[in-house]
């Protein structure tokens, strides 16, 4: 159910959100609101922008799936962002540490559902974006510049 909706997120093909009709069900320009430096960086809200919004593709939220959860968080990881147990939307974290205390924080609260590609010559730019987006955080926990999904699908 997860890998559904993070998939028809990325080709926008179920329309428009159903709290924001004038906004897609699309991730494509859809902003990576927070950088939590050396942490996480967080986008998704493809109904506000902001964080405080987003909608799945089955409604405003689904539950968190018990596999996902027992999945453990690793550098690149993508996970379903939340506010609480069965709380997920369309917002994603993709993980920027590999500090085993922080990764804790994550393992078994967040429903871990893919990983970015690390490895061969498309891995080696996919790190550097990472850690290029990583170094543009700032205290409040925004990019110090706009940074968003450029395409997918």
């Amino acid at each position: 159910k997860t890998r559904t909706n993070f998939l028809a997120l990325c080709t926008g093909e179920k329309g428009n959100c159903k709290n924001a009709p004038n906004k897609k069900l699309h991730y494509k320009g859809c902003p990576i609101h927070r950088v939590a430096k050396g942490f996480v960086m967080q986008g998704g809200d493809v109904s506000r922008g902001d964080g405080s919004g987003g909608e799945s593709i089955y409604g405003a939220k689904f539950a968190d799936e018990k596999l996902g959860l027992k999945n453990r968080a690793e550098y690149g990881s993508l996970a379903m962002a939340n506010s609480g147990k069965n709380s997920n939307s369309s917002q994603f974290f993709i993980v920027t540490t590999e500090d085993p205390s922080k990764l804790a924080k994550l393992t078994g609260k967040y429903v871990v559902f893919g990983k970015v590609r690390l490895d061969g010559e498309e891995g080696t730019t996919a790190r550097r974006v990472l850690e290029k987006v990583d170094g543009l955080a700032v205290g409040d926990g925004k990019p110090s510049v706009p940074v968003w999904v450029g395409d997918c699908g």
